[in-house]
C-alpha cells in the first residue's frame, strides 16, 4: 500500500514530550509520504499572544482538527505536531479522519536521555512558552490504538523507516477506496 497514493490519505498523530523529536520525525516523515504538517505549538503561541489563558488554550487543538479535515477534504494527508497531553485530542483527531475514509496512527517520540533532550532543547529556536531544558518536561503517555513508541535515541533515517512501516501497515487495512 503505496502512502503517496492520494486515494490513500493518512492522519499521523505525533505526540511525545518537549525535546522528543516530534517536529524533526513529524517533517521528515511528512516529506515521504507525502503530507502537510500541522504544527501545534504555532497555533497555541498565537493564542497567547493574544491573551488567552487557561482552558481557552485548548481550542488550539480544536482549530488543529478543523484544519486537519479541511485538508484531507483537499485529498492531502496530514502529520499532526504537538504533544498529545489528553486522550480527548487522540480521540478527536481519530473521529476526523475516520469520518473522511483516511488511515489515523499515532507516532510517540521517547527520548530517555536528559542530556540528549537538554541538547536538543538548548539548540532549538523555541517559542516563548516552549520549555528550554529537560527539568520541566512531564514524562507522558497516552493510550492510543495504532500507536508506534519510537526511540528517538536512534539515527532519523531509522525512525523515519520505522514510521512509514506504521503507516503502510495502518493503510492496508483500511477497505479500499471507493
Amino acid at each position: 500500500m503505496d502512502p503517496s497514493d492520494p486515494q490513500r490519505l493518512v492522519v499521523v498523530q505525533m505526540s511525545g514530550g518537549p525535546g522528543s523529536g516530534k517536529s524533526t520525525l513529524a517533517r521528515s516523515l511528512a516529506a515521504r509520504l507525502p503530507a502537510l504538517v500541522l504544527e501545534m505549538d504555532l497555533i497555541t503561541q498565537a493564542l497567547l499572544d493574544r491573551g488567552a489563558q487557561g482552558e481557552l488554550i485548548f481550542a488550539s487543538y480544536d482549530s488543529v482538527q478543523a484544519l486537519t479535515g479541511s485538508m484531507l477534504d483537499q485529498k492531502h494527508s496530514v502529520v499532526l505536531d504537538g504533544p498529545v497531553y489528553r486522550d480527548w485530542v487522540v480521540e478527536g483527531s481519530r473521529r476526523v479522519a475516520a469520518d473522511r475514509g483516511a488511515g489515523w496512527v499515532m507516532i510517540e517520540c521517547h527520548c530517555p536521555d536528559d542530556a540528549i533532550l537538554n541538547d536538543r532543547l538548548a539548540k532549538r529556536t523555541s517559542l516563548p512558552f516552549q520549555a528550554r531544558s529537560a527539568e520541566p518536561v512531564r514524562r507522558f503517555t497516552v493510550a492510543a490504538p495504532q500507536k508506534l513508541v519510537v526511540d528517538t535515541r536512534q539515527p532519523l533515517e531509522q525512525c523515519v523507516t520505522q514510521a512509514l512501516a506504521h503507516v503502510e501497515q495502518a493503510l492496508a487495512s483500511l477497505s479500499p477506496p471507493a
